[in-house]
């Protein structure tokens, strides 16, 4: 997983539990890194074993907690990424188009970040469809990241997983609508 994710993350944790909450999640987990710089990659165990400490000390379910982190996510990376974000965008355009403008950018600027890749269909106007598989299983992650997202450009979006990784499938096919 990137650096920068682990950087997110830890800016997350601070924002929304404080500074000795990260403190705690460093001393608890079983990550063998305590500092994590934005230009490196780590091993995906490194984000798994914070989390669980994370869930764990706020008492609450890790895809819960992993949701809430694509929401904080999302608008960060788009600001991050502006200037691959075309102005007429909006939710689902973005979205659709992440893996070709972002993912692929992301991929040749640091050469060990390995980026899930995206399969989108549009359905109209309103409806995305989002195709996920990845070792790492963060299907919360998407959500949370659409939803961010949505947040971002002003729109609310409906977002239905009619498959999971998490429950036996293949991939994770998540709907995407918007509704106002």
């Amino acid at each position: 997983m990137h650096g920068s994710i682990h950087l997110a993350l830890k800016q997350y944790v601070v924002e929304v539990y404080g500074a000795s909450t990260w403190e705690q999640i460093l001393a608890q987990s079983n990550a063998t890194i305590k500092m994590y710089l934005a230009t490196s990659s780590y091993p995906d165990g490194e984000i798994t074993a914070l989390i669980t400490a994370a869930s764990a000390l706020a008492n609450r379910p890790a895809n819960d907690m992993i949701e809430d982190f694509g929401r904080y996510l999302m608008p960060k990376l788009i600001q991050n990424y502006r200037s691959l974000v075309r102005p007429e965008w909006r939710t689902l355009d973005f979205l659709e188009n992440a893996e070709q403008s972002i993912h692929s950018v992301v991929r040749v600027q640091n050469p060990g970040a390995r980026p899930p890749i995206l399969r989108c269909v549009r359905h109209g106007a309103s409806e995305l469809q989002i195709i996920y598989s990845s070792a790492r299983r963060l299907c919360a992650l998407v959500r949370g990241m659409a939803l961010g997202a949505a947040q971002h450009f002003a729109e609310v979006v409906m977002v239905d997983e009619r498959q999971c990784m998490l429950h036996g499938a293949e991939s994770c096919d998540f709907r995407m609508r918007v509704v106002a």
